[in-house]
């Protein structure tokens, strides 16, 4: 029987900067790494590969959801057929996990195979976290969900009290761990345990709405950045990988705060995933990068 292990956690809250930390404990075994990404076009598995760890995608929408929890279950499936060890799932950041031990049931009852379900990790953005528990009511259950708690970016809040209240008054039985960069003791991953939670409420995902934006030319950096902040604030998340003049780069951009890791990778395109309430946003009234 597989191990299985999942990670939670809000859009940019660093799911996968932390899942490239925790594979390191995983050197003498053979593992697979099942990426749920609720935009049409992946980043994170792109990015996965690009540090040689092998990945399989499951775009446009949460593996929670109807529209792709048999795409999430035939992953399971496809994954456990594999000589491996240990399957690693890293969820969307709009999925509601308190379903998982429903999909899991699911997998077994249709395909007869069962795993040893190790747990849930959360994620938890120190700087936006009390911001968007207000929000988006997937975080209440993906608080609810979960075996460990990763407080990541502590480096840049002076204090997380208001942050932890908040966690344990959600769920006061999964330990807390503070860190940056995603860096914990490994052992915290490989020891998890899970407890499986009935009698919550298993609240929707939030609504968003999805824009791709692809650019076919080389982009000058500055004005890009300077069309990316006409919008940046009113959108939920912004990710993707541009070629421009000073180079190629990972862009991740939260509530507003632009992030860009320069990276060998580079994209057939450049393009940009930009996640958005349509309450708050309109993209008729988006004006179309020029770089001219």
């Amino acid at each position: 029987m597989k191990n299985l292990y999942m990670i939670t956690g809000f859009l940019g809250s660093g799911k996968t900067t932390f899942l490239t930390e925790v594979v390191k404990a995983f050197q003498h075994e053979k593992i697979a790494v099942i990426v749920n990404e609720f935009g049409a076009v992946g980043v994170d598995g792109a990015v996965l590969k690009s540090q040689g760890i092998e990945s399989y995608e499951i775009t446009n929408g949460s593996i929670f959801c109807v529209c792709r929890k048999d795409l999430f279950i035939d992953a399971l499936k496809m994954a456990n057929d594999l000589e491996i060890d240990t399957i690693i799932v890293e969820t969307s950041g709009l999925s509601d996990p308190l379903t998982s031990d429903d999909v899991l049931k699911l997998t077994k009852q249709i395909y007869g195979v069962e795993f040893n379900f190790k747990g849930i990790v959360s994620l938890i953005d120190a700087k936006n976290f009390l911001k968007v528990l207000k929000t988006a009511v997937c975080i209440e259950n993906q608080v609810k969900a979960a075996d460990l708690f990763v407080i990541n970016k502590c480096d840049l809040v002076e204090d997380l009290t208001e942050v932890k209240k908040a966690i344990i008054n959600l769920n006061s039985d999964a330990k807390i761990i503070e860190t940056t960069y995603g860096k914990i003791n490994c052992d915290e991953f490989l020891n998890l345990e899970h407890q499986k939670r009935d009698g919550f409420i298993h609240k929707k995902d939030l609504i968003l709405q999805k824009k791709l934006f692809e650019f076919e030319t080389e982009l000058d950096l500055e004005r890009f950045l300077a069309w990316l902040r006409t919008f940046k604030d009113d959108a939920y998340r912004i990710k993707g990988f541009i070629h421009t003049n000073k180079g190629n780069f990972n862009i991740e951009c939260v509530l507003g705060s632009i992030d860009l890791h320069e990276c060998e990778y580079r994209h057939e395109k450049s393009f940009v995933v930009v996640l958005y309430n349509a309450r708050q946003l309109k993209f008729a009234s988006i004006q179309t990068y020029s770089g001219d």
